[in-house]
């Protein structure tokens, strides 16, 4: 089997943020490497499972978290967020795939959606 690196590195003006995960193709993480990998905590990562906004692909016979590779670029996409000072409803939010594109297209043309303070120009 050929292992593939799954493109999980931070952007060079975000800092390293983000470790890379080389893995193969059908890997599995357990919540200990994708918090390792990630360089954020288990507890992080249970809280971000209770807010539905990174909720594992799935669970292990003995219930623990099971990542997979979307699983890393969904974290990766938080993290990123989480860096550029969005809260975690805003986030939940700009993921939602059916109001992320329009929210992300409201907040690059300059505009607000709704008002909200985290998108307010400072």
């Amino acid at each position: 089997m050929s292992r593939v690196d799954i493109g999980v590195v931070s952007d060079v003006r975000s800092g390293s943020r983000v470790g890379v995960l080389v893995s193969d193709v059908a890997r599995e993480w357990t919540i200990g490497e994708m918090a390792k990998a990630a360089r954020v905590t288990v507890r992080t990562l249970h809280h971000y499972d209770r807010l539905r906004l990174l909720v594992p692909s799935s669970r292990s016979m003995s219930g623990h978290r099971r990542y997979r590779v979307a699983d890393v670029h969904r974290l990766y996409r938080i993290l990123s967020l989480r860096s550029l000072g969005f809260p975690l409803s805003a986030i939940s939010q700009l993921l939602d795939p059916d109001a992320g594109m329009a929210l992300l297209n409201v907040v690059a043309a300059g505009g607000t959606f709704g008002n909200p303070a985290w998108l307010r120009p400072h």
